[in-house]
């Protein structure tokens, strides 16, 4: 993971965190679960809107300054030998993710105010990633009735803006969270399927293969 944390690019500051096994080890607890998902949430969310701004992502200065102050404690604790604590580590990692999403959003919501239609996009966009796990809140009736957009025009207007179905962009999204899991997590894959609402282990298999070519398994194996 990679962060600019000034706003002169010629000052910027390049911090990498690599995670080891027994980093993910540690994630025993259903809590500690929970929170970890959580934060591959907003790595997700991160990705898929960083590039939306050119430059530092934190329009705050005050919480480009707490940012920086917590970078410099994770690389501080991360080099403690050998006392170093995982855990204080994961947890500053995560309000580090809070800050950046924050600021994506903020500034992403100041910028297209005066462009109505790119800020319901976007709009749609954020509550979809907010709400993944929550079907009932992603049904295309219930999108439309809090967006006050018409049911029927919804789908419409969606692939319109997005390129894609709303249905198959909802489906793309979750399956890209699998892969997260998949990949730096070690959630079983009942767990993964719950967790995002796919009706069963087998479900989730079947639609995993169907659209990314091979198994939950196989891809796992492929990208440790």
């Amino acid at each position: 993971m990679t962060f600019q944390v000034g706003f002169d690019a010629d000052l910027a500051v390049a911090v990498i965190i690599r995670c080891p096994l027994s980093f993910i080890d540690q994630v025993r607890l259903e809590a500690d679960r929970i929170e970890t998902c959580d934060n591959l949430n907003k790595l997700n969310y991160i990705a898929y809107n960083y590039h939306s701004q050119a430059g530092c992502v934190f329009r705050s200065q005050n919480d480009l300054t707490f940012a920086a102050i917590l970078i410099e404690n994770i690389v501080r604790e991360y080099n403690e030998q050998p006392f170093k604590d995982y855990l204080i580590i994961r947890q500053s990692i995560a309000i580090l993710f809070n800050l950046v999403a924050r600021n994506l959003i903020n500034s992403d919501t100041a910028a297209l105010e005066e462009h109505s239609g790119e800020h319901l996009v976007m709009k749609i966009i954020t509550y979809i990633q907010q709400h993944i796990k929550e079907p009932e809140l992603t049904k295309i009736a219930k999108m439309a009735q809090y967006f006050k957009v018409s049911k029927n025009y919804f789908g419409e207007y969606f692939k319109k803006n997005i390129g894609v179905s709303y249905q198959d962009y909802l489906l793309d999204y979750r399956l890209k969270l699998v892969e997260t899991r998949l990949q730096f997590s070690t959630m079983r894959l009942k767990e993964i399927a719950s967790e995002l609402r796919f009706n069963d282990e087998s479900h989730l298999s079947k639609s995993f293969k169907k659209h990314r070519g091979m198994t939950p398994t196989a891809f796992r194996i492929s990208t440790r």
